[in-house]
């Protein structure tokens, strides 16, 4: 995928915008690195201070409640009587408890009081209830001094309470503070702030965020508050909620047991850190549209001159007429301007040159143009006279193996015509007797021997001259064939045999046994006539050359059917064989062991050129020098006609 170019106008004023803004981020980035860690330290003293006056206050507000408990407890020790219930009621009443009972020594409520919400009849209930088994009371059995409870469930409300508990004699005066007292007491003491009040357990007591998690929510399992029950003192840390994390401080109230929690969202949540991040943020918007407003024009400002330099490049490129290079007051940008100033008038001191340059040129181009239409008109009268030679030597050769064959099927014919007229003459002479004895009185025993005469002469006549009829048919066959290279249907074994017959002579001349191996059944449909030049050609090379310095040899041609559809001829002599020299390009044009001496080393080329351009097989050669030497043809045995082969 081609990669989007920036325009230098945009690239600009996106480096500038990004310039910008990556300084501010840098900027702001280790401002707030800085700012961060000091927003942190001062919201966790803030909590511990916090924390601290909550405890504070918390301790001032129920402190009253201990005191007004206290004296009830000294009034029943100075009144052996009792105290009126409407003393407890009052209490009740104006010390913001619940309820107010009185436990004896046994564990019975002897006497107690109640909230409006509860009843009267709620009081009278509850006197004889046995709550020796209360962990309020047990405790003030066992340590006789005031005592603030966990959280428990109230067996006045039966709902979820704290309780505070005095001596009185043997006996044990309680009141209980109902939660949603104490929640009261977190949001005013906290001043809005998030707390939390919890008993020494870790069961929240109060919480001025959410009243909902009183009773359900426990810290006992928060890291921050296991560390406060184990190194005691004021801690400070992060606490988990609902996953959320907050700055949170820890302080305990010894006189209550209760545990103080004040926290604050933290990290990105901290309202103080949200703060910084928004300034920050403004910032950096403040300052990319600055840059945004200022960035254009600089880059108009800086993109203007180099803008103008690469117009007066291209004018240059196209050869046009440039103006003055311009200036822009920048040291690198003027170089560069200067630079291409000096650049396009060494290009026109350049293309004068060449102008003048090519003007010689194309002058020497001219006249050379006209030297090589000679030559090449010369070259091509050449290679004309070249194609009618070697077109000449081609016909030359074909008529110097006709011509072979033609004075071998001559000195074979002289056989049988000389016999027959040695018959004719002789059966001449006893007809010239017979005609004597007929003028003088025919014997029986001269016209016997008359008719033998007769019988012997024409029988002698007719082998001979049948032998001849067969010579010439198989010359004229062989001819024909050669001549019009004519496509039909022949029986190999039929085709070798008559060019054996019409070449027979001539080996038998130079003494060479030919021998034919060439099974009855291989039926081919080709071209006889380019067959059998081929191998008329083979046979004469081979009694011209693999023989020469020798008296007679053997040569073999045989067949043998290949791969479906095809036949392997070969052509095997034991003659002199072919030097190694020669062998790689023996099948080249003019390539002879008898140049200067008749030879025109045309022979083999012509076999190659019709074994593979006319019958569609190949020729190989195989040849070990004093061993002899084995021709190859490998050749389809159904070939489609050609109308250039068929041409007479």
């Amino acid at each position: 995928m081609k990669r989007a170019d920036w325009h230098l106008h945009g690239a600009l004023i996106v480096l500038l915008c990004v310039a910008s803004a990556t300084s501010f981020l840098l900027a702001g980035g280790l401002l707030l690195l800085w700012r961060l860690p000091q927003i942190s330290a001062d919201t966790r003293a803030a909590l511990i201070a916090d924390a601290h006056e909550v405890a504070m206050r918390a301790e001032e507000q129920l402190r009253a409640q201990n005191i007004q408990l206290e004296l009830l407890a000294r009034m029943l020790i100075e009144s052996p009587a009792g105290l009126p219930d409407a003393v407890l009621s009052q209490a009740v009443t104006r010390g913001g408890f619940s309820a107010v009972y009185l436990v004896s020594a046994d564990g019975r409520v002897g006497q107690a009081a109640v909230s409006s919400t509860l009843g009267v009849a709620r009081a009278r209930e509850l006197v004889g209830n046995d709550l020796s088994a209360s962990p309020l009371f047990l405790r003030l059995r066992r340590e006789a001094r005031l005592s603030w409870s966990d959280k428990y469930v109230s067996p006045v409300s039966n709902r979820v309470a704290v309780g505070i508990g005095v001596p009185a004699g043997d006996a044990v005066l309680i009141g209980e503070v109902a939660l949603a007292g104490i929640a009261r007491w977190a949001e005013v003491s906290g001043s809005g702030k998030q707390l939390w009040i919890a008993d020494s357990r870790g069961e929240l007591l109060a919480d001025s965020e959410d009243a909902e998690r009183v009773g359900v929510f426990s810290l006992a399992n928060q890291p921050l508050f296991v560390r406060v029950l184990q190194q005691g003192g004021p801690q400070v840390g992060h606490m988990s909620l609902e996953k959320q994390d907050f700055d949170a401080a820890v302080v305990r109230s010894s006189l209550l047991n209760w545990y103080f929690v004040a926290r604050s969202a933290g990290g990105w949540r901290n309202p103080r850190a949200r703060t910084a991040f928004e300034y920050a943020f403004l910032g950096l918007g403040f300052s990319l549209g600055l840059a945004l407003l200022l960035a254009p024009w600089w880059a108009t400002q800086m993109a203007r001159p180099i803008c103008q330099i690469s117009a007066r490049a291209g004018a240059v490129a196209r050869g046009d007429k440039v103006q003055p290079w311009p200036r822009s007051g920048i040291a690198e940008i003027d170089e560069l301007s200067n630079r291409l100033a000096a650049m396009d008038e060494a290009i026109r001191a350049r293309e004068h040159e060449l102008r003048e340059l090519n003007a010689g040129l194309e002058l020497r181009v001219q006249q050379r143009t006209e030297e090589l239409a000679g030559a090449n008109a010369e070259l091509s009268g050449s290679l004309l006279r070249l194609h009618q030679a070697q077109d000449e030597l081609v016909r030359a050769e074909k008529l110097a193996a006709l011509g072979a064959m033609v004075a071998g099927l001559a000195h074979e014919l002289n056989t049988p015509v000389g016999n027959s007229l040695m018959a004719t003459s002789t059966l001449r002479d006893a007809l010239l007797a017979f005609r004597e004895c007929v003028t003088r009185g025919v014997r029986r025993s001269e016209l016997n021997e008359f008719l033998a005469a007769a019988d012997t002469g024409t029988d002698i006549a007719l082998r001979n001259l049948q032998r001849a009829a067969e010579l010439v048919s198989s010359f004229k066959q062989v001819a024909a064939d050669q001549a019009s290279s004519q496509h039909r249907a022949f029986m190999l074994d039929e085709m070798v045999a008559e060019v054996a017959l019409t070449v027979r002579p001539l080996l038998r001349k130079h003494g060479v046994v030919l021998e034919i191996d060439v099974p009855a059944q291989i039926r081919m449909e080709s071209y006889p006539g380019p067959l059998g030049q081929v191998l008329t050609n083979l046979l004469v090379n081979t009694t011209m050359h693999a023989f020469a310095g020798r008296e007679g040899g053997l040569v073999v041609v045989s067949a043998l059917p290949a791969e479906a559809g095809r036949v392997c001829i070969e052509v095997r002599d034991d003659g002199v064989g072919i030097a190694a020299e020669l062998l790689p390009r023996i099948f080249d044009p003019f390539v002879t062991t008898r140049l200067g001496s008749g030879g025109t080393g045309l022979g083999l080329h012509i076999v190659h050129n019709i074994v593979v351009q006319v019958l569609g097989g190949s020729v190989g050669v195989q040849s070990t020098p004093g061993e002899g030497t084995v021709f190859v043809l490998e050749l389809p045995t159904t070939v489609q006609a050609s109308p250039q082969a068929d041409m007479p």
